[in-house]
C-alpha cells in the first residue's frame, strides 16, 4: 500500500511554499493555539515564530480593533469563527497591536485544514487604511473651511495630523518668496495648550538660523529624526519650547519652491514612511484650501 505521507522532496517543497508565501500565514490547532507562522507573518506582526508558538489566536495581548478603532471582540475574529463554525471565513479587517506599540492593519481569512487545525492568512492593508483616514480628515477640513480663518484652519490641520500619526505636537511655517525666510504661523491646539510657551508666533527668521528640522526646506524633502537627542547638527530650543524626542517635517512644494513646512513630533514610536505619506498627502490637499 502506498504511504499517504509526503515524501522528503514533497515536504521540502511544502516548507518552501509556506516560507515564501506572499501573505502572512499562521497555523493553529483546534483550540486556537498557534503552532507555526511564516516569515511574512513574523514581519507583519513584529513577532518571531518562536514567540508566537503556543499563543492563543484570540488572546487579549493582540489588542485587536475594528477599522473605526473600536475594540473587536474575539467572536468576530476570522480564526475564532473558522474554528467554531468549521468553515472558511474571509475578509475580516482588523488592526492588531505590535510589541513596539504600533498597529498593523490586516485583511484576515481563515479556514479549517486537515488534522483539526486552522490556517489563517492575512495581508497588509495599512496603506489603504491610512489613505482613507487622510481623505476623511481632508473632508472634515473642507467642510469647516468656510467658517474658519487661516490660522484656525492651519491649527485644525495640525490637530488632524497629530491624530493621524499619533503625535503630541505640531507646527506650521510659511516659507517666503526669497526661500530664506520662515514665518511661524500656527501650532496645534495641544502644542499651544500643553507643551509650548515659547514666544515667536508670527515672527520671521532666516532658514540659516533654524535647526535641523529646517533641512526639509534646505533639501526640499521630508525629514525624520527618531532620536532627536542624538541627532547631529541640532541647535538649542528657545526658552519654553516643547521638548522634542522625535520629529517628522514635510515641505509643501509648488513649482520647485518650498511654500510651507508642516511638522509633527513626539509620537510614542518611531516615525516611518507611512507617517510621511499621510502628512505629505494631507499637507498637499490642505494647501489647495
Amino acid at each position: 500500500m502506498a504511504s499517504s505521507l509526503p515524501s522528503p522532496s514533497q515536504t521540502g517543497l511544502l516548507q518552501a511554499l509556506f516560507d515564501d508565501f506572499p501573505l502572512g500565514i499562521i497555523v493553529a490547532d483546534g483550540q486556537g493555539r498557534i503552532l507555526r507562522s511564516n516569515p511574512n507573518a513574523e514581519a507583519l506582526l513584529g513577532l518571531p515564530d518562536e514567540v508566537q508558538r503556543g499563543r492563543g489566536v484570540a488572546g487579549p495581548e493582540w489588542d485587536v480593533v475594528r477599522l473605526d478603532g473600536s475594540p473587536m471582540p474575539a467572536e468576530e475574529y476570522a480564526s475564532v469563527r473558522a474554528i467554531k463554525e468549521g468553515r472558511p471565513v474571509r475578509d475580516v479587517e482588523m488592526g492588531v497591536a505590535r510589541p513596539d506599540g504600533t498597529r498593523c492593519w490586516l485583511n484576515v481569512c481563515a479556514a479549517p485544514v486537515e488534522g483539526g487545525c486552522v490556517a489563517i492568512t492575512f495581508e497588509d492593508i495599512g496603506p489603504r487604511v491610512r489613505g482613507t483616514a487622510v481623505m476623511q480628515a481632508h473632508a472634515r477640513l473642507v467642510e469647516g473651511a468656510d467658517a474658519l480663518g487661516l490660522e484656525a484652519l492651519l491649527r485644525a490641520t495640525l490637530d488632524e495630523l497629530e491624530g493621524l500619526t499619533g503625535s503630541c505636537i505640531g507646527f506650521f511655517h510659511f516659507v517666503l518668496e526669497d526661500q530664506e525666510t520662515l514665518h511661524l504661523q500656527a501650532w496645534s491646539t495641544r502644542t499651544e495648550a500643553e507643551f509650548c510657551q515659547a514666544e515667536g508666533k508670527g515672527a520671521h527668521y532666516p532658514v540659516g538660523q533654524a535647526g535641523i528640522w529646517a533641512d526639509a526646506v534646505r533639501e526640499k524633502r521630508p525629514v525624520i529624526h527618531n532620536d532627536y537627542a542624538s541627532a547631529q547638527g541640532k541647535r538649542g530650543l528657545p526658552k519654553g519650547h516643547a521638548e522634542i524626542r522625535r520629529e517628522l517635517v514635510v515641505p509643501v512644494l509648488r513649482n520647485g519652491r518650498v511654500r510651507a513646512v508642516l511638522g509633527v513630533g513626539n509620537k510614542p514610536t518611531p516615525y516611518d514612511e507611512g507617517d510621511v505619506a499621510s502628512v505629505q498627502r494631507l499637507a498637499d490637499l490642505v494647501w489647495e484650501l
